[in-house]
């Protein structure tokens, strides 16, 4: 399985102990040391096709929802960045209000879903 986590994003210069340095994202900063989920709190994972976009879908088990959704309300219209194996692969802002247990996340190649996804089934 793919090694997947999300993390916040931040200023580089206010947090240089406890954010990844240099990691800059397309959203500007730095990425935060710490996931606010990883691995086993992502239940599902998919590809979307709609209107010729791609898009990678993850489904977060229950508890993963709500802390993901604490959280971002803490850094509200912030970006977060999508790793997975260790290399930033999407910076979305997550500020959906209905706080959906799956995320629809763009800017990824489909090739590169299409693998993930395959990965993420397989045992």
């Amino acid at each position: 399985k793919p090694l997947i986590a999300l993390r916040a994003v931040g200023e580089c210069a206010a947090h240089p102990d406890g954010m990844l340095l240099p990691v800059p994202t397309d959203a500007g900063g730095c990425v935060a040391r710490h996931a606010i989920v990883k691995g086993e709190d992502f239940i599902g994972m998919g590809h979307l096709r709609d209107s010729g976009r791609d898009f990678l879908i993850l489904t977060l088990s229950e508890p993963a929802r709500r802390h993901l959704y604490d959280v971002l309300g803490r850094q509200s219209e912030k970006p977060v960045a999508l790793l997975i194996d260790g290399w930033v692969v999407a910076t979305p802002v997550l500020w959906d209000r209905i706080r959906p247990a799956s995320l629809q996340i763009s800017g990824i190649n489909p090739f590169q879903i299409d693998r993930l996804v395959t990965r993420f089934r397989t045992k």
